[in-house]
């Protein structure tokens, strides 16, 4: 059969099998140390080593607003590796904290998409704090 996958599905067949779309949005706001960030580059007084040009000025904004831990030299030496500054210091992982408490308890499974591979590897250290199993 023609576009048969492994299953012995068609293409068309499987597709009628996925659940309809369904797209939420939700805004966060920036945490106290994202903000300050913001402000910082702004006003190209970046304390990293990294000053942006304004041809990338936007891609350090885009990187704050994901999580201030895309920069280094923002975390707390103080602090753990892995920790609630993890969740705190980013108003997204916030969301992203109390909307995967939910999913997980009703058995949900999350599929994530970024531009950024540096995000993942974030997200998979929050994942890795909070226990959840990460394929």
């Amino acid at each position: 059969m023609e576009g048969a996958t492994e299953k012995g599905l068609t293409q068309n067949e499987a597709e009628c099998d996925l659940p309809p779309k369904k797209e939420i949005y939700l805004f966060a706001g920036l945490s106290e140390k994202q903000l300050n960030l913001y402000k910082e580059i702004l006003s190209q007084e970046l304390p990293t080593e990294e000053k942006p040009s304004l041809l990338n000025m936007l891609m350090f904004l885009r990187k704050v607003c994901n999580h201030p831990y895309l920069f280094g030299g923002q975390e707390d030496k103080d602090l753990p590796a892995l920790g609630d500054h993890l969740i705190n210091s980013s108003g997204k992982m916030i969301i992203l904290d109390k909307l995967f408490a939910k999913l997980f308890k009703e058995k949900h499974k999350v599929l994530i998409f970024t531009q950024m591979t540096r995000v993942l590897d974030t997200l998979e250290d929050y994942c890795v704090f909070k226990k959840y199993n990460v394929q």
